[in-house]
C-alpha cells in the first residue's frame, strides 16, 4: 500500500524556472533549421494521438512542464492530464494523452520526455528513501547539489517524492561548516551565532560538526540545527542522547555516506533530518515514453 503524501506545491518560482529551461531546450533542439525530419516526412495536416506512458514503478514529477512546451511549439495540441505529480506509477500507467498535429507533437516529444524522465527519476528515488525510513522521526532532505537552472525543479521533484527541501541557496539559511569555523580566528563562534540569529531571525542557523566531542560546546551556541557529518550510526545515537539531555530544542541532521543500504540504520538513531545529495545529482531517469495511436 502506497503511503499518502502532501501536495508537492508547484508555484511561480517553479513555473519561471521551467519557462527558461523549456526555451533553452527547444533552442538547443531546433537550431536554425528546426525539425528537418518531421518537416520533410510528416504532412502538416496529419493528426495523431499520443499516450505518455510509464514503463516502470516510480513517482510522477514534471507534468506542469508539458503545457509550457506545447505553448512554444503549437497550441493546437490538446493535453489531457491523467495523473497528478506525486502519483505512484506502475508499468503501463498512462500519464497523459496528447492529440493534435502529428508533426508538432513529434517536435515536442523529446523536450517533454527529457523533463519528465529526469524529474520523475528524482521523485522516484526520493520515495524509496522516504519509504525506507517510514516509522521513524527522520525526514529526507535534498542538498544544493543541483544542476544550474534546474534547482527549483529538482527540489520540486524531491517534494513530489515525499522529501523535504534543505536551503534553496546561500541566502535562506546560515550554515557554518568546518571551513567557515576555521576562518573565524578573532571572534568567539558562539557570539557569531547569536548575532546571526538576531540579524536573520526568520532563517535557520545550522552548524556542522564531525566529532562527538564538539557537540557540548556547539549546543551552547543555541543553533537551530546541528549537522552530523559522516558519523557512524553508533556515534549518531550517542549524539541524539546528548542532545536530548542538554539541548532538546536543537534538531540533528545526518549527512554523508547516506544510501538506500544505510539510511534505515541512520534513521533509527533518532536524528530528525537526513540530507542526501544523490537525490538530485545521481537519481536514474524514470522510463517514460510516447506511445502513438
Amino acid at each position: 500500500m502506497q503511503p499518502a503524501f502532501s501536495s508537492p506545491g508547484w508555484g511561480q518560482p517553479e513555473e519561471k524556472a521551467a519557462q527558461k529551461l523549456v526555451s533553452l531546450g527547444l533552442e538547443e533542439d531546433f537550431g536554425e533549421r528546426g525539425d528537418v525530419t518531421s518537416a520533410n516526412f510528416v504532412d502538416a495536416k496529419e493528426l495523431g494521438t499520443i499516450r505518455i506512458v510509464c514503463r516502470q514503478r516510480g513517482v510522477l514529477s514534471g507534468m506542469p512542464i508539458a503545457p509550457l512546451v506545447i505553448q512554444q511549439i503549437d497550441e493546437r495540441i490538446q493535453c489531457e492530464q491523467i495523473l497528478e505529480d506525486g502519483s505512484p506509477l506502475e508499468p503501463g500507467s498512462v500519464i497523459a494523452i496528447l492529440q493534435g498535429p502529428a508533426r508538432s507533437m513529434l517536435m515536442a516529444e523529446r523536450t517533454i520526455l527529457n523533463f519528465l524522465t529526469h524529474l520523475s527519476g528524482i521523485a522516484s528515488r526520493t520515495r524509496e528513501f522516504v519509504e525506507a525510513v517510514a516509522g521513524t522521526s527522520a525526514a529526507i532532505l535534498d542538498t544544493r547539489k543541483t544542476l544550474p537552472g534546474y534547482r527549483r525543479l529538482q527540489k520540486y521533484a524531491v517534494r513530489c517524492g515525499g522529501g523535504q527541501n534543505h536551503r534553496m541557496g546561500l541566502y535562506d539559511a546560515v550554515m557554518l561548516k568546518d571551513n567557515h569555523l576555521a576562518a573565524i580566528t578573532d571572534r568567539d563562534p558562539a557570539d557569531v551565532v547569536q548575532e546571526l540569529k538576531q540579524k536573520y531571525d526568520q532563517i535557520p542557523v545550522i552548524v556542522e560538526v564531525d566529532r562527538l566531542d564538539q557537540l557540548s560546546q556547539v549546543f551552547q551556541w543555541k543553533p537551530d540545527v546541528v549537522l552530523l557529518d559522516n558519523m557512524p550510526p553508533e556515534v549518531m545515537r550517542a549524539a541524539v542522547e546528548l542532545r536530548n539531555q542538554s539541548a532538546p530544542q536543537v534538531q540533528l541532521e545526518a549527512s554523508g555516506g547516506v544510501n538506500l543500504e544505510t539510511v534505515s540504520a541512520i534513521a533509527a538513531t533518532g536524528v530528525d533530518r537526513i540530507s542526501i545529495g544523490s537525490l538530485t545529482h545521481s537519481s536514474p531517469a524514470c522510463d517514460i515514453g510516447f506511445d502513438w495511436s
